[in-house]
């Protein structure tokens, strides 16, 4: 089986933060094809970048690429714990088109300590 690919986009699937993205995609390697598109949990149902991991462990990713900023200690943890590859990419590329690299100790200190603005609904 290939991998399930958990990331956060934008509405022209670009990458953007855990926390204020627009949807939560699960992309499947071996089909090529966005296996899953919800609304993004953290920011629907206010539960956080926590909120957003749960849901890709939920939906039985096995890879999740985390933009800049979006990879705190918590979440680190949850997907250690669930056994899932965690990448790092930049903000703003197509998740298809974006460089990967292993998160740094320097990454997830920065996107623990970084605070997102919140968005007035």
């Amino acid at each position: 089986m290939g991998n399930m690919i958990c990331t956060s986009v934008n509405g022209d699937e670009k990458l953007d933060s855990f926390a204020s993205a627009k949807y939560l995609i699960i992309y499947d390697e071996d089909k090529k094809e966005l296996a899953v598109q919800i609304r993004n949990p953290a920011v629907v149902k206010r539960k956080g970048k926590k909120g957003f991991v749960r849901e890709c462990i939920g939906l039985k990713a096995n890879v999740v690429i985390a933009p800049h900023g979006s990879l705190t200690f918590g979440c680190r943890s949850m997907l250690k714990k669930a056994r899932i590859k965690i990448l790092v990419s930049d903000r703003g590329k197509h998740f298809l088109e974006a460089e990967t690299r292993k998160p740094t100790f320097f990454e997830v200190l920065y996107s623990t300590f970084k605070r997102e603005p919140v968005e007035k609904k």
